[in-house]
């Protein structure tokens, strides 16, 4: 009876979570391409990209960089949000330790 209470729960708290993001995208993984203007970010899932645009925040730890400073094979996180047809434009793009433990995903 209890398991079946959790998962009946569980159901109901999904759409909320669903929701508390808005339109925004997480995407962890590696980068597989860079330009000025959009990264793609390789994930377990496939490949996703991201427009960049003036307003992006490229940071490494808490220093402000570039996307001309990011390089193909760093492992990033990135915050965007969806606009017109789905696009991703990346609100922003956080370079990770190469050597902390990761796990590739979107959600």
């Amino acid at each position: 009876m209890l398991k079946h209470t959790i998962a009946f729960l569980s159901v109901l708290l999904i759409p909320a979570a669903a929701l508390a993001h808005g339109g925004a995208e997480h995407v962890m993984g590696t980068i597989s391409a860079v330009t000025e203007t959009s990264i793609v970010v390789e994930t377990k899932s496939g490949k996703v990209t991201a427009s960049i645009d003036a307003k992006t925040a490229v940071l490494r730890g808490d220093k402000a960089i570039t996307s001309k400073d990011l390089k193909i094979g760093e492992r990033v996180a990135v915050h965007a949000k969806e606009g017109a047809n789905e696009a991703l434009t990346a609100v922003t793009i956080k370079v990770g330790d190469a050597s902390a433990p990761h796990s590739d995903h979107t959600h």
